[in-house]
Order: C-alpha cells, then structure tokens, then sequence
C-alpha cells in the first residue's frame, strides 16, 4: 500500500491524503498540484491533439496512431520537484526541458539544460481543471500551455493568459493526461450505429469504441462532417433537416481515424386516412333486407368504414395495444361478428381485420379513401378514444361508421372534420358519397394495399387475440 508523503512534522502521517484522479496519484504540494513523478502522455481537451514534439525543440500539437507519430515525441517524463512545481522532459532526452522563456512572448519550445540547477523557465504547475483534465501554467511566465485549433493533423502550441472556464478557448488550456503505459489506443473495429430522426429532431450518435476501454473515445472526442443538405451538424448533435438519407464521417480527433454511418431523416408525423369500402350487395337489396326484419350475422356485407395510420416517425408508437413500427401502416375498424369461435362473443375494435377480409373474403376491392398528416403528439388523442369506445358494437347506435367518424374528427385539423350535419348518416354504404361531397381530392382504388401485414386481431381488456394469414 503507497504510504503518504509527510510535508513537515506538524502534519502526521495519519492527516495526508493522496488525491487520486484518473488513476493517477496527485501530489499536492505546498500550494498547487502537481504529477507524480513519471512518463505521461499529455491530450488537448479541445483539439484531442498530443502535446507532440517536432524535431528537437520544436513543441505542437499533433493527431496520429502512435505508430505514426513515433512514442518518443509525445511521451513526457514529469518530474516533482516536490515544491508544487515540475519539469516536462523529453522523456528520450532526460535534458531536454519544456521551456516557456519569454514573459513577454507566446512561444513554448524545448530547451537543452545541462546545469543541475532547475531554472524558473523550466518549471511549470499542474493542477486539476474546471470541467476535467489539467491546466499546465508555466512558473516563469504565469502563462497556461494552449493548443490552437486546426483542421489539419498538426496544430500550434503557446502559453497565454488563463482564459474563463468553460469558453472555447478555456478548453483549449485543458490537457488530459495518462501514464504512458496505460494509454489505450482505439483501433479500427470500433462502429458508429446508424441513426434515425425525425424532421428538426436531434441526436447524438451512439459508438461502440474497440476497445471497449480506449482512452479518449467519446462522442466528443469526434468531429462530424457530410456533404449532405438532410442534416445539420452542431459539435455532437445531428439535426434532422430534410426527409432521406445522408452519410457521415466521424473523425477522431485523437488518432485521426474514421468511421462512417448513415442517418436516415423521416417525416415526423402519422397519416391518417379515412376508408370507406362498398357494399357487397346493392343498395335496394340491404334496403329489403331491413324491411324484411332479416338476422344478418355479418353486416360487413352492408359496407364498412375503417381507418388507417401509417407511422412515419424513426419511432415505435403504440395504438391502443399494438406497437406500431416505424413505417408501417395498421388498421383499425369496429366489428360486430367473430371471425371464429376463438374470438368468443367479442364484438369491437379489430386491427387489421380489413386486410383478413379482404383476403379471404374477397371484401373492399372497391373504396374510397382520404388522407390527412397529423402530429405524432395526436397519438396521446388517440389512445385515449380508443380507450373509451374500443368495446362494443351496435348497428344503429355504435357501428364502424361512428367509431372512424368519432376517430377521424378527434385527431385532424378542424378543417378536415367530416361534417355530421342534418344530412349525415351512419350508414356504410352511404359514407362513400359523403367523402366524395366533402373532400374533392378523394382517391379510390379496387385493391387495398397490404404493408406486409400477416396478422389481425383484437385486444378484449385482458389478452391479445391473434389470427394469422
């Protein structure tokens, strides 16, 4: 176990603290931090660039694998002094010192000292940062090291005065640090999940480093770049901008390795369409029928209305009891027959019977329909109507007509209600006209189009009914 360092005797041993930061020992000196004495790698918060030396007594900043940069230029020996100050050496040239030796200039750069005395120019104070890191001041010039931005791989090193924290420039006083033999460095296998948005939506991206404990590898230690107008990138978040997809480059700003993913910008919004499909026999003969007192068990054949919501969110949305994904389209309609004897004596909401019944039972071939877009917000609207009249079913009082009417006008603007006027009626086979008065630009078609369902089915309070086709 590491002992404590005694400062003087009016301090026992039992009143010293060792302040560990990133697995490193801190040395608190008299007045300010210091390293223990070591060979570390120094990185620049900011820029993600090494402290790099250049030559023999050039200092910058520099991106780069250590296979290409070469261990020795940016591995420091850290020194402690023991009075709250240290060296930085070239850890290659125990002689060689990081000199800042103008207290005028900005200049910072590697200086020969052959003498055994530690000159004021050689000395500088390390101590913990706002925000992580450390700031490294130099006790000659009361300057902080800084690592000027660039866009290519090398960039510039000078010593300024302390700017205030968390400004741009403060952070690019801020250098983090390990023990050279603990640098991780990360390698190719590392992937950035693509991504999905909806429009003006923002995301970070999500990255799955390799190795998993690579040493400076967050969403923040990248920049981002694409030549594509779908999206707008600001530092870390990614604005979804037009519908479709765009390609990524994420750089890291440390090694300067890239990786690419794809984001995929979508709409936002639900579509909500009105059906209205025509009866299977004519008019004058459900007419008669009604005349004549008829049980008819499956009043489908009257005609029925239903409704559509196609999900054009990057999101899972749930209607009612079904998780509808991103991109497709499910029905919902109020039934008053069972398609078996499994469905017992429910009568209700169903999702997906349409397409069932257009499969099997040769049904809607003919309809008219209507689509209006609708905030996702608008799904709270709708849960809570299915909620309240998803059960039961009556002919006259409570058939799919009032339910996809009562549907339809809770969730569209005010100005695509259908009207229920004096001239309204809640017969199936006259919705047809109704929509066709009403919305000028219906469409119609002889087929209903299936998104890739296979399955329909109705939630009776307790369990999901499922059957498949």
């Amino acid at each position: 176990m590491r002992q404590p360092q005694k400062w003087g005797e009016d301090k026992p041993a039992a009143c010293i603290w060792h302040i560990v930061w990133n697995g490193t020992y801190l040395n608190t000196g008299k007045t300010s931090s210091a390293l223990e004495t070591g060979d570390y790698y120094f990185n620049n918060a900011y820029t993600g660039k090494f402290l790099h030396r250049s030559g023999n007594t050039t200092v910058n900043g520099q991106s780069g694998l250590l296979s290409s940069l070469g261990e020795s230029s940016i591995k420091w020996r850290v020194t402690n002094l023991e009075d709250g100050y240290c060296t930085i050496q070239r850890a290659d040239m125990p002689n060689a010192f990081l000199a800042a030796d103008s207290t005028s200039g900005s200049t910072v750069k590697i200086k020969q000292n052959n003498s055994e005395t530690i000159s004021d120019i050689y000395k500088w104070e390390i101590r913990i940062a706002t925000g992580g890191g450390c700031l490294i001041k130099s006790k000659y010039t009361g300057k902080y090291l800084y690592s000027a931005e660039s866009s290519s791989s090398s960039s510039s090193v000078y010593i300024y005065g302390l700017y205030s924290s968390g400004s741009a420039s403060y952070d690019k006083q801020r250098w983090r640090v390990v023990e050279a033999s603990q640098y991780v460095e990360l390698n190719s296998n590392t992937v950035f999940e693509d991504m999905s948005l909806d429009l003006n939506d923002v995301k970070s991206p999500n990255i799955d480093k390799k190795p998993s404990n690579a040493s400076w590898a967050t969403i923040s230690d990248f920049y981002y770049q694409t030549s594509s107008s779908k999206v707008e990138i600001n530092n870390t978040s990614i604005v979804g901008k037009e519908t479709g997809s765009a390609s990524i480059t994420a750089v890291h700003k440390v090694t300067g390795r890239s990786y690419n993913f794809n984001v995929t910008v979508y709409k936002g919004t639900l579509e909500v369409t009105f059906y209205a499909g025509n009866s299977s026999i004519g008019i004058d003969e459900i007419q008669d029928l009604l005349n004549m007192g008829e049980i008819i068990e499956d009043v489908s054949i009257f005609g029925h209305c239903w409704i559509g919501i196609q999900n054009n969110t990057c999101n899972t949305i749930t209607i009612g009891a079904y998780p509808l994904f991103s991109q497709e389209t499910v029905f919902i309609g109020l039934w008053g027959n069972q398609i078996n004897d499994s469905d017992g004596d429910y009568t209700g909401m169903w999702y997906n019977r349409e397409f069932y019944e257009y499969e099997y039972n040769n049904k809607y071939h003919e309809n008219v329909y209507y689509s209006v877009e609708v905030s996702k917000s608008s799904v709270s609207q709708m849960n809570m109507y299915i909620s309240a009249n998803y059960n039961g079913y009556n002919f006259f009082t409570k058939n799919c007509v009032d339910f996809a009417v009562g549907f339809w006008n809770n969730v569209v603007p005010s100005e695509y209600i259908i009207d229920k006027g004096i001239d309204f009626s809640n017969s199936p086979w006259e919705m047809i006209d109704q929509l066709k008065d009403q919305f000028a630009n219906y469409s119609s078609n002889d087929n209903l189009i299936n998104y890739g369902v296979n399955h329909c089915g109705f939630y009776n309070g307790e369990i999901y009914i499922s059957h498949t086709f």
